[in-house]
């Protein structure tokens, strides 16, 4: 049994030395076997592992990155697109399909023409396919526009207008997953 009374608390012990060695990080008045278990730094492969860790997370975070940039850019093409076949469409509702003759006062009268569109011998036939009229424009656009009309769609006395825009300067089955297209049907009986 140790007498605590008779042990001398203030002289340090090996143990201790290398305790206090360890902590304070000094290699002054250390023994051999203490400076065994301290560490003073990363290792090389410590460094090496956290920098391939880092620069995988790096390409990780530029990958998303272009992404996000290609998809901007997706979303801009599309909204364009988008916007010139409401154009369009909203030009083609407003045309008058029959020629017509508006008697404004007793002396003033206006003849409504049709556009060479909805000329009968312009149109498709219900039932037959027919090609599409391209819409060219003077500047260079993103997409193409284009549009064909259907007389008799889905009976006498109706037409069904179909518009389309797809991108260009892509491969085919890009264009075709890009293009967007409506239709809609109009009366010939009236303006």
């Amino acid at each position: 049994m140790i007498n605590r009374d008779t042990q001398n608390t203030h002289a340090p012990t090996e143990q201790h030395k290398a305790a206090r060695c360890v902590s304070r990080n000094c290699a002054i008045g250390c023994t051999s076997q203490s400076l065994f278990f301290r560490q003073a730094g990363f290792t090389i492969v410590e460094v090496m592992v956290a920098v391939v860790v880092f620069a995988v997370g790096l390409a990780a975070i530029a990958g998303m990155q272009t992404r996000s940039i290609v998809q901007s850019s997706f979303s801009d093409q599309m909204s364009t697109r988008i916007s010139a076949l409401k154009h369009r469409s909203e030009a083609l509702k407003r045309m008058p399909v029959i020629e017509d003759s508006i008697t404004i006062t007793d002396a003033n009268t206006i003849d409504v023409e049709i556009t060479p569109l909805f000329k009968e011998e312009n149109m498709c036939e219900y039932g037959k396919d027919c090609s599409w009229a391209y819409i060219d424009y003077d500047d260079d656009k993103p997409h193409k526009v284009r549009q064909r009309i259907t007389r008799d769609y889905p009976m006498p006395g109706l037409i069904m207008v179909d518009v389309e825009t797809a991108p260009t300067n892509v491969g085919t089955k890009e264009a075709d997953r890009r293009t967007v297209r409506t239709s809609f049907i109009r009366s010939t009986r009236w303006n």
